[in-house]
């Protein structure tokens, strides 16, 4: 993104077995999907910018608000 939004990509390994071979390739854990850090006070501002990104179709909404993802660990 070039708005310079942290981003996140969850990946894991898949293995490709073809012809005797195991290939392990790293793969998105959610395709297409990608999580981005924003803070309350400034998602209203940058929604727009995020809406309008090349390759943003929709954003996971309640009603009108994104869904928020806590950072528990």
């Amino acid at each position: 993104i070039n708005q310079e939004f942290t981003c996140y990509m969850p990946m894991y390994s898949k293995e490709i077995i073809t012809k005797k071979k195991i290939k392990i390739t790293p793969s998105p854990l959610f395709p297409r999907y990608l999580f981005i850090e924003v803070n309350d006070e400034s998602i209203q501002k940058n929604i727009g910018l995020i809406r309008s990104t090349l390759g943003v179709h929709q954003l996971l909404k309640i009603g009108e608000n994104p869904i928020k993802i806590s950072a528990e660990k």
